[in-house]
């Protein structure tokens, strides 16, 4: 495990309108003064600890649950 502050390799699987929303926030950093760190990683790991900061595991686990309950479709396919 990583000490505190550095960075880990993971993978994450997002939908074609986040991945769109992330693009987007990484172009307008472009032109931005000074320059901002604004990479899909550097937004989910920002997303991340505001999300922390607001809600508990459990009442994430407990919005997940809502979520899934109007899912209808297959999962995603395990190897």
């Amino acid at each position: 495990m990583p000490a505190a502050g550095e960075l880990a390799k993971v993978s994450i699987y997002l939908d074609e309108s986040t991945d769109t929303y992330l693009e987007t926030v990484r172009a307008a950093a472009r032109t931005t003064r000074p320059r901002v760190d604004a990479t899909r990683s550097a937004v989910v790991r920002l997303a991340l600890n505001r999300l922390a900061g607001q809600l508990t595991p459990g009442e994430v686990v407990a919005e997940l649950q809502r979520n899934v309950a109007g899912h209808t479709g297959p999962g995603r396919k395990r190897a």
